[in-house]
């Protein structure tokens, strides 16, 4: 399916990964989610960029890596690299494909989730949500067929069979979607304004 309208909702999703706070939300998700600690990391980097104190979670992450660093244990290892992600609280051995460090969702497949996303919250049935998203993304995020389109909607809100129903993906999307349920509102109101001008 081609988009085929505005990209404003493209450029709210842009501006909303720009926004310190929104992005500590979607880090803590990820760290709740998977418990990979480089969510803490990225949290602490958010924070010091832009001059923010420290979030409890991350303080609590932090509070046991040191736990970890003055044990018993990190003092007896001879090999820094394996101590190390044992105390930073990484896997010692990675499994299947991926990359700890960077486990960021593509950004073409959060971008059109978030459309959908807001097309259900807004109320619309999943089909006339999946043709909503198509229009308000850009070209290149929409310009795949159906089945990859719904293959990346199933895979960012990590389902193996597609709900039926808004409120079974209001379900989902509450779920997997909490930071971004709350700028919602905000896009209803630019989209809102955005049309009695044109």
């Amino acid at each position: 399916m081609k988009a085929r309208g505005p990209t404003l909702f493209g450029t709210l999703v842009e501006a909303l990964l720009e926004n310190p706070d929104f992005l500590l939300e979607v880090y803590h998700s990820g760290w709740e989610e998977t418990a990979n600690p480089v969510y803490t990391w990225k949290a602490i980097k958010i924070c010091g960029d832009h001059g923010m104190p420290l979030p409890p979670w991350v303080c609590a992450y932090l509070f046991k890596v040191a736990e970890s660093m003055a044990s018993e244990e990190a003092r007896k290892a001879t090999d820094l690299r394996d101590v190390l992600k044992s105390i930073l609280g990484f896997p010692g051995k990675a499994r299947g494909p991926g990359r700890l460090l960077d486990p960021e969702p593509n950004s073409d497949r959060l971008i059109f989730a978030a459309a959908f996303a807001a097309e259900i919250v807004s109320g619309h049935e999943p089909s006339d949500a999946f043709a909503a998203a198509c229009d308000n993304v850009e070209l290149g995020v929409a310009d795949r067929d159906d089945k990859t389109l719904w293959g990346w909607l199933l895979d960012e809100f990590g389902l193996t069979a597609r709900p039926k129903t808004n409120q079974e993906w209001r379900t989902e999307i509450d779920a997997k979607f909490r930071p971004f349920i709350a700028s919602v509102a905000l896009f209803e109101e630019i989209v809102s304004r955005n049309r009695a001008v044109t």
